[in-house]
């Protein structure tokens, strides 16, 4: 027995959610047994569709490529990580910079106006 939408009284009674993207009729793992958060609990017992997490290539099965969010606007972690690092490593110049300029003005004061301050 199947539920049809996560709020349908199926999925209350606790069918099954293979229809909805569940992974758990192909998903070897211990999840059942184990459970999650020190036992308590585990995606289908919460009511949740189980992600196959435990899959061989999870990550790079085609069928479930579809099941996450994509981040296109965002580009690949790839290209977030050297973006950051960029902006990061910019701070630091800037900051940088800005640390030597400050130096040099305040060596550049006359001993009088080292006691104004």
């Amino acid at each position: 027995m199947f539920a049809e939408t996560y709020d349908d009284a199926g999925s209350r009674a606790g069918y099954c959610l293979y229809k909805l993207g569940c992974r758990g009729p192909e998903t070897y793992n211990s999840c059942g047994n184990l459970r999650w958060w020190q036992g308590m609990s585990y995606p289908i017992q919460s009511g949740a569709a189980c992600i196959g997490c435990s899959n061989r290539n999870f990550w790079d099965e085609t069928p479930f490529s579809g099941r996450l969010p994509k981040y296109d606007k965002l580009g690949d972690a790839d290209k977030i990580g050297v973006g950051l690092g960029v902006l990061t490593a910019a701070g630091v110049g800037a900051h940088a910079v800005a640390s030597i300029i400050q130096r040099n003005q305040r060596d550049d004061l006359t001993e009088e106006e080292h006691k104004d301050r």
